[in-house]
């Protein structure tokens, strides 16, 4: 297992654009603290300032949203950027580690969840990765998105081919296509051939779509 799953290390970001919403006062600090220290723009809001007519108008690259207490407000305000600001990743911050608290914030369309606190090298990471709108994810968000892949539903069981299922759990993981080339011991190329025929197959155009359509979507079940 790794660490918290972070993709490359490239120069810090100009003028990335992040909006912050609700949190403690730490994180408040360690974000705007990273934010000056990057050159990044940063707008804060609190889950009561109802911010998402806002964020329709700024369109920041990442939403970062600091869940103090789950319940159905943060489903709501997931929702809520995604209707919004369609494209755009949503980072959850939250204490919570259990299984349930990950897969319902993931279900509900955010693409990373990182457990607080954490070293703010590896909070700046994850948010140029969030940002560019790869996942994010902590160790235990990694492993309840595979344990949920032991239960791909119907849909991914009636479609896709025994290689195209295999290959499922490693984008979970989020793997590069070379990684995931080097477990199944088959070429780069041919993982990207079966990515593609993948993605037509679930009628979706990106990672965040096939899984949320194979774990998540009941009508695949």
């Amino acid at each position: 297992m790794t660490k918290a799953m972070q993709i490359g290390h490239a120069r810090p970001a100009r003028n990335l654009h992040l909006a912050l919403v609700n949190g403690t006062d730490a994180t408040r600090f360690m974000v705007q603290q990273i934010a000056e220290t990057q050159d990044w723009i940063l707008d804060r809001y609190s889950d009561r300032d109802q911010p998402f007519q806002c964020l329709r108008i700024k369109r920041p690259d990442l939403v970062v949203i600091v869940v103090v207490t789950h319940g159905p407000w943060i489903i709501q305000a997931i929702q809520s950027v995604n209707l919004m600001i369609p494209g755009t990743n949503v980072m959850i911050l939250s204490e919570r580690r259990d299984q349930e608290a990950i897969l319902t914030t993931l279900a509900a369309g955010a693409r990373s969840y990182l457990l607080c606190p954490l070293p703010v090298p590896r909070l700046t990471t994850a948010i140029r990765t969030a940002a560019k709108g790869s996942l994010a994810l902590c160790v235990e968000a990694q492993e309840a998105l595979l344990g949920h892949a032991q239960k791909v539903n119907s849909l991914g069981s009636r479609i896709l081919s025994q290689t195209e299922k295999a290959i499922v759990p490693f984008l979970a993981q989020n793997l590069t296509e070379k990684e995931i080339a080097s477990r199944l011991g088959i070429a780069t190329s041919t993982i990207h051939e079966h990515i593609k025929r993948l993605y037509i197959k679930l009628d979706v155009h990106c990672r965040k779509d096939a899984l949320r359509r194979l774990y998540f979507d009941r009508q695949g079940s």
